[in-house]
């Protein structure tokens, strides 16, 4: 798959005029066609590129009243497994995983569903955008014990 909820991986965001999201990179938009209860939509663009590597869908707490949402998560993994013929992984009693394969055979895309979001991962993206991020060295356990 290439995208989802109307966003495409790789496409370029005028960070200028989208609307900020809670996370560092992270924009919110409007799909063509809202998915069920799911009514915040965000992507998530590298900082250099401006291109999309993550989007994401979410209930948000006002949105949420009335709806169960672990049956709801039943019902997303149900939609997406049918849609995409691929079987959800359960990592944890409340998130799973759906791993897109390349031609190589190696995992090029992922879609995560926990009972109130869905997030989907174009890894490779992912992979080059934490490359191209210029980290002045990786902090030590020692650094991280003195800010505690």
């Amino acid at each position: 798959f290439d995208g989802i909820f109307s966003m495409k991986f790789g496409t370029g965001i005028d960070t200028s005029s989208a609307g900020k999201a809670e996370f560092d990179n992270t924009y919110l938009f409007e799909p063509k066609k809202k998915f069920r209860y799911f009514n915040e939509y965000s992507c998530t663009v590298s900082p250099r590129s401006k291109k999309v590597f993550v989007i994401r869908a979410r209930i948000t707490a006002d949105n949420a009243a009335g709806v169960e949402l672990s049956e709801e998560q039943g019902k997303v993994i149900d939609l997406l497994e049918r849609k995409y013929g691929i079987k959800a992984v359960k990592l944890s009693p409340s998130e799973y995983r759906m791993d897109f394969k390349n031609a190589a055979g190696k995992t090029a895309r992922k879609i995560f569903v926990t009972s109130d979001s869905i997030v989907a991962v174009d890894v490779d993206m992912r992979k080059s955008v934490y490359k191209d991020i210029n980290i002045q060295g990786k902090p030590k356990l020692g650094d991280d014990i003195d800010a505690l």
